[in-house]
């Protein structure tokens, strides 16, 4: 039982490597060049705060906030509306096959006894 846990361990092991070093690989070299003098293309001079402080004077950027809140409350609100829409829609054809179903199965069954 031990060397078949190892075995997967073993195999699973470059897996786990690879996807640990592109996420969180990706996530800090993300967070590093945001704290430099990168535009379009990496310059690595640092810049500390200043693109932050840069980006929070824009109205872009509160037009942004603003939308990307409005976009997940109603994403959030359709989904579970669409969620909500379709589970009663099955709820209710799924009720009137099992009613189908029985009252089927009970004429079969009068008709098929000899009586």
């Amino acid at each position: 039982m031990r060397i078949r846990n190892l075995a997967a361990k073993a195999v699973l092991s470059p897996t786990v490597l690879v996807m640990l070093v592109c996420f969180y690989g990706c996530a800090i070299w993300t967070a590093y060049l945001s704290v430099t003098r990168s535009a379009l293309l990496p310059n690595y001079q640092f810049a500390g705060l200043f693109q932050y402080v840069r980006l929070f004077a824009t109205p872009r950027w509160n037009v942004a906030w603003s939308n990307m809140f409005l976009f997940g409350v109603l994403d959030i609100l359709g989904t579970l509306g669409l969620g909500v829409l379709l589970a009663v829609l099955l709820g209710r054809s799924a009720s009137k096959a099992a009613f189908a179903r029985s009252f089927s199965t009970r004429c079969r069954s009068r008709s098929s006894s000899p009586a």
